[in-house]
């Protein structure tokens, strides 16, 4: 009687050995279906691009453009002679250069970027009008509304510093700005993209050479190119 239970014993020991190890649960293992694994692995970033899954640097974009800018409401003392705002619009122009990361939107989807702004605002000099100098520096963030190649209009917003100087008027500003717009930039060619924009500008300005707010308000009608630096 023992012998016979203990040969069942064994035997059912081995019949575990068998099924449990690596190779008989490998041949167990149903195969995983390499197409799908395939096809989403040679998905890339955007349909033009080639393949790739993962980039050690993501998307940049450089833009340069130039803006004509309206200022509509100003509390600077730009009046010669008499140190005091000037009543009714003065039409300057401003540069802005801008290097941006994309942050958002691979693989085909609505990008967003984040990055740097700087740029200068130049108010000519006139018969009766000092002429203005503004130093503009910050951070900017910009969405797409849409992921389209060819024609991609955005929104975008800044937070950023000014340094004004009126000549003639002892010393500088320096104070916040405000920047928030719309705009679209089309696709000129592989790289290479038009950008159209409309911004709306706020510096709060407490003094420069006095004690009073010399606040002012502007708008920029701006064109420029965008250069798109692709994942690696």
């Amino acid at each position: 009687m023992f012998p016979r239970v203990a040969q069942l014993f064994l035997s059912s020991v081995a019949i575990a050995l068998v099924i449990g190890s690596p190779r008989a649960a490998h041949a167990a293992t149903p195969a995983l279906p390499q197409a799908a694994t395939s096809t989403q692995s040679s998905q890339s970033l955007d349909p033009s691009r080639p393949a790739n899954v993962g980039f050690s640097t993501v998307p940049k974009v450089y833009v340069l453009s130039l803006g004509a800018v309206p200022v509509y409401k100003s509390a600077l003392p730009q009046q010669v002679g008499e140190d005091t705002p000037l009543d009714g619009t003065q039409f300057g122009g401003e540069v802005v250069g801008e290097f941006l990361w994309q942050v958002s939107g691979f693989r085909g989807k609505i990008p967003s970027w984040i990055g740097f702004y700087l740029g200068w605002l130049h108010v000519p000099a006139t018969a009766s009008v000092r002429q203005t100098g503004v130093l503009q520096y910050g951070l900017r963030i910009r969405h797409a509304y849409r992921a389209s190649e060819r024609v991609r209009p955005f929104w975008t917003y800044c937070l950023g510093a000014t340094q004004v100087w009126v000549n003639g008027v002892p010393g500088r500003g320096i104070t916040h700005q405000t920047r928030g717009g719309l705009g679209v930039d089309i696709q000129l060619v592989s790289r290479l993209r038009l950008m159209l924009s409309l911004e709306w500008l706020r510096q709060t300005l407490p003094t420069i050479g006095a004690e009073k707010d010399q606040s002012f308000s502007a708008v920029s009608l701006g064109v420029g190119l965008l250069f798109e630096r692709f994942a690696k």
